[in-house]
């Protein structure tokens, strides 16, 4: 994603993922029981050349194309700068812009803006009028950032990223939801008019679990960097405390894996291996790049394949997958960020395995689902959307 899965105990990632936008499904121990699946797509380029950089967006393009048709209900896209893992979209926000125009359903999201790096109030108008320009699918998920390269690319001291990452998730908070605090008018007002779903990528740190669901806030994890016990621990927390601070607040909680489906076992272990491999090795190398004095600690996950199948990946035949999903979704997860394309990975590959999911897994989840209206598609918006005066 990438989403931070830092070692430090002291930090916040926060954001808000308003429970208003929750299905009204069916509910089972506190949470929706039909999961929601998304693509997250994050373009490494082999090289900072025209070439690859064209090759890769106009592969993110035909891969939300397709994930719109395959039924799923998000596209994710990460943000990064200076490296050539990511950095082809130093900005979430145009590029779903561009998506926007060649889907008409699925939602958008970012996973995640790098908060720090951005000016808050302008970003809040561009996420704006992003809502209005998507008729409401648009959601925003934030994050501290964790690569030095990021920070370096923009000249901005990575020391600063918590009191940045705090001014700017304020103001992003007063303008996308709704506030009683001093205001000053905004504009373009939201399209949605309970608030665009905000999301904050978060470390599995007890302080960080623990001040996002005191605050009612949803999380977006990374279980390839870490444990399958240490990830459910962060989940339970998190349950536990959102329903001793908030009791009818339905938690949200996204994971990011990634995913390949095959006819065999054997295939699903086998061919997506070197992909894999490379596009860690490619996080790797970009984690690793010194800047100066702005560095952080970070897992970027085990070095061995056999580390990382079968327990960190989604690899598998349909009826693994449709185990592995049930099995996160009981202990939590309500919604799935899938990378399909990594690595290098050829299109169609991608595809193949894409329309097995779609096909033989998705409608295991979807039985007997309602069809619930997600975004209020009335024309008549929320009115002006506010930030402290102090922040213009």
């Amino acid at each position: 994603m990438e989403f931070p899965s830092e070692h430090s105990h002291n930090s916040i990632d926060c954001g808000l993922a308003s429970p208003r936008h929750l299905p009204t499904g069916s509910c089972e121990n506190g949470i929706d029981s039909a999961p929601r699946f998304g693509m997250f797509v994050l373009p490494v380029m082999p090289e900072n050349s025209c070439f690859h950089a064209q090759a890769e967006l106009q592969a993110v393009i035909e891969d939300a194309e397709a994930a719109e048709i395959a039924g799923l209900d998000h596209v994710w896209v990460a943000e990064h700068h200076g490296t050539r893992y990511g950095g082809a979209c130093p900005s979430g926000l145009l590029l779903l812009s561009h998506l926007a125009g060649r889907t008409s359903r699925i939602r958008l999201g970012t996973a995640a803006c790098i908060l720090p790096l951005h000016e808050p109030t302008r970003l809040a108008e561009e996420a704006l009028l992003l809502d209005q320009l998507t008729r409401g699918r648009l959601e925003v998920g934030v994050g501290r950032g964790f690569l030095a390269v990021d920070f370096a690319a923009l000249g901005v001291d990575m020391g600063e990223r918590h009191v940045r990452f705090e001014r700017g998730l304020r103001v992003l908070q007063y303008a996308l939801n709704d506030t009683a605090e001093p205001i000053k008018a905004l504009y373009p007002p939201r399209f949605q008019k309970k608030g665009i779903p905000m999301w904050g990528a978060a470390a599995t740190s007890i302080e960080s679990i623990s001040q996002f669901a005191k605050l009612g806030i949803g999380i977006m994890l990374n279980p390839y960097t870490r444990t399958r016990d240490e990830v459910g621990r962060a989940i339970a927390l998190y349950r536990e405390t959102l329903s001793a601070a908030h009791p009818t607040v339905q938690p949200r909680i996204l994971i990011h894996e990634h995913v390949y489906a095959a006819e065999t076992t054997d295939r699903a272990r086998s061919e997506p291996r070197r992909f894999l491999m490379t596009y860690l090795a490619a996080l790797k190398e970009a984690s690793s790049e010194s800047c100066g004095e702005q560095q952080t600690q970070h897992s970027t996950g085990p070095d061995n394949y056999d580390d990382m199948y079968p327990e960190r990946v989604a690899f598998g035949t349909p009826d693994t997958l449709r185990a592995r999903i049930a099995d996160w979704n009981a202990s939590g997860v309500t919604d799935f960020a899938f990378s399909w394309r990594f690595g290098g990975l050829p299109s169609d590959i991608v595809r193949r395995s894409l329309d097995l999911f779609s096909t033989e897994v998705i409608p295991h989840f979807r039985r007997g689902r309602e069809q619930v209206k997600r975004v209020d598609d009335s024309p008549a918006c929320a009115g002006s959307n506010l930030i402290p005066a102090g922040n213009h």
